[in-house]
């Protein structure tokens, strides 16, 4: 009775699997057919920084290589060139985040603290970071 029980349910999760392939199949052709022609090719990325890794930049602000402003402000300027294309900012604090860039980088003139202990107390200071409007944020 088990081994009835075990090749029935294989057998149902193997149709079931290929059914899948061919709604999966029929649904990119429809939408490819839908979507022919809209697609929209995103500017290019002009400044060089918006293509470092977080940490690289991270590290980059701490050395005071470049400023928390200028890379806030380097992400904002992307964000209003995609924006149209892509509709993915919901609410948008740019002032709020030049302010507080330039703060930290107030900051980071003003502070006794080493590059080295900034990056083990606060790796990512001074990086801007945009959060899916799935939780509660400020």
């Amino acid at each position: 009775m088990g081994f009835a029980k075990s090749l029935l349910l294989n057998i149902i999760l193997f149709f079931l699997g290929k059914v899948r392939r061919v709604i999966d199949t029929l649904s990119e052709i429809a939408f490819g057919w839908y979507y022919e022609g809209k697609h929209e090719e995103l500017p290019p990325i002009k400044d060089s920084c918006l293509l470092e890794p977080a940490h690289v930049l991270a590290a980059k602000i701490r050395c005071r290589q470049i400023s928390s402003t200028e890379v806030v402000k380097a992400y904002i300027n992307r964000i209003r060139q995609v924006q149209p294309i892509v509709n993915a900012i919901v609410d948008e604090r740019f002032s709020e985040a030049i302010q507080e860039a330039q703060e930290i980088d107030k900051f980071l003139k003003e502070t006794t603290i080493t590059d080295n202990e900034l990056a083990e107390e606060k790796p990512f200071l001074g990086i801007p970071v945009t959060i899916k409007e799935a939780i509660a944020v400020k």
